[in-house]
């Protein structure tokens, strides 16, 4: 995995796609005076000319497709990434599947030697989707705890460095507010 910081100088149109859980949006930009077209961005993030991101990218220069990984939005700090969550409910509801299935299959199907074929076919099936949801899931907890790092390291400094003003005036002579010795 890779960071490129990139500033989308040119946009071509956007367009969202997936339903339900998973949805994605495909836009192309220009950068450096290089084109990207079929760039694939997890959910639905807001997209400006002139914006500038550092993407996390699986290969180089590798934007096209599902190669993009995530970003961070230099102006706001905001986070564009799949969520692991949604791919851990999935493994869940795949592993449901993959157990409860050969059990309704035997009330199915008639003959015994046909259902245990069967069963054990599409709960390998089910099984593989779980396992499949599972990498998923461990992999969008890295990228987002990987965008998290980043965005923690490019955060402005906000804390002035400075004296305290309120030890600074305890510490001066007010006329009037302390005895002399």
């Amino acid at each position: 995995m890779e960071l490129q910081k990139t500033t989308f100088t040119r946009l071509f149109p956007a367009a969202p796609s997936g339903t339900g859980l998973i949805t994605y949006t495909c836009f192309g930009f220009e950068s450096d005076g290089k084109r990207f077209y079929d760039v694939t961005v997890p959910g639905k993030p807001r997209i400006e000319q002139g914006m500038t991101v550092i993407a996390l990218l699986e290969k180089p220069n590798s934007f096209d497709g599902h190669g993009l990984l995530g970003w961070v939005d230099c102006h706001d700090g905001s986070i564009v990434c799949d969520s692991a969550f949604k791919y851990f409910c999935m493994f869940l509801l795949w592993t449901y599947f993959a157990i409860m299935f050969p059990n309704r299959a035997y009330a199915v199907i008639a003959t015994p030697a046909n259902a245990n074929l069967v069963a054990s076919l599409v709960a390998a099936m089910f099984g593989a989707f779980a396992l499949q949801a599972l990498y998923i899931a461990a992999k969008s907890l890295l990228v987002r705890r990987a965008l998290v790092n980043v965005r923690e390291f490019i955060k402005p400094l906000t804390v002035e460095l400075g004296a305290n003003i309120a030890v600074e005036r305890d510490a001066s002579l007010q006329s009037g507010s302390r005895p002399a010795p």
